[in-house]
């Protein structure tokens, strides 16, 4: 275990495992086979991992949320309030994966845009990177930002960036994640190497 803070644990995949099984003898085979599972496969295999972990480890939270994060084969774990639980003492955890979570963080930041109305300035990451402001004409950049102001723009303005249909972005995004506590700008990358750049524009 790495860390335990308040009511987050964080264990390495392979520390989970051995407290899970009692050894490290097959956990490469088995992290072969969990890298070559859907999501919510995952998901279902930390869990078990979780659960099993628990039982040979009694300072493993009772109830909690596990995710794990394949980029850096860990897995946190987030206390669950007892008053959730209804009180019942029986072990539960629900797991998900970082990238799962990311996307629904994704498409929810999509989804209150259009909810609320905001408009959003989207952008390709790499082309804002490239920027020079000392050589390059600022007009050149505004050409390439895409202000989407409708519910339509907001998801055809990405797929074009990205060059991925809506529908298969849960299967091509890499990662996604804020820029800051606020909220207020998202970079969201996809598996053809495209990191697509959103700004809510007030």
């Amino acid at each position: 275990m790495e860390y335990v803070v308040n009511r987050e644990m964080e264990f390495g995949l392979k520390d989970l495992f051995v407290k899970a099984n009692d050894g490290a003898e097959n956990f490469i085979e088995w992290l072969k086979g969990l890298n070559g599972l859907k999501e919510t496969e995952k998901a279902d295999n930390v869990k078990k991992l979780v659960d099993d972990a628990r039982s040979n480890d009694s300072e493993i939270f009772n109830s909690c949320t596990a995710v794990y994060d394949e980029k850096n084969l860990k897995v946190t774990l987030f206390k669950t309030p007892e008053i959730l639980t209804s009180g019942n003492g029986k072990p539960f955890t629900h797991a998900e994966t970082q990238r799962s979570t990311e996307y629904t963080d994704f498409t929810c930041f999509l989804l209150n845009a259009v909810m609320e109305e905001f408009k959003l300035a989207i952008v390709n990451f790499q082309a804002y990177l490239d920027f020079d402001e000392e050589t390059d004409l600022e007009e050149d950049l505004e050409k390439q930002i895409k202000i989407a102001t409708t519910e339509e723009d907001k998801y055809s303005f990405i797929e074009e960036i990205a060059g991925i249909k809506f529908d298969d972005w849960d299967k091509h995004l890499v990662s996604a994640y804020f820029e800051d506590l606020d909220e207020q700008r998202m970079f969201a990358k996809f598996d053809n190497g495209i990191e697509v750049m959103i700004d809510r524009v007030s």
